[in-house]
């Protein structure tokens, strides 16, 4: 999911899992091995629980608040918050 209205940095967070400890992956998000595998995903009973994982990754935010919107869908193209 590219960066949306109302998205902030926090929208890059992935957050350890309070069930297996793992840091949770990006929601709608694949790790590839190369990135290190072995995140907290759905199949976890803890994914769905707080804290919350982010749905875009740092380079999309990054990106975002240098000012270049080519990934960005129905963003705010103003400020980055």
């Amino acid at each position: 999911m590219p960066v949306m209205a109302g998205c902030t940095e926090a929208c890059t967070e992935t957050p350890d899992c309070t069930v297996c400890g793992r840091p949770k992956a990006l929601r709608g998000r694949s790790y590839p091995l190369a990135m290190g595998g072995g995140r907290c995903n759905y199949d976890c009973p803890g994914y769905d629980k707080e804290p919350w994982p982010g749905h875009i990754w740092p380079e999309e935010w990054r990106a975002h608040v240098d000012g270049n919107h080519d990934g960005c869908l129905d963003c705010d193209k103003g400020e980055a918050r």
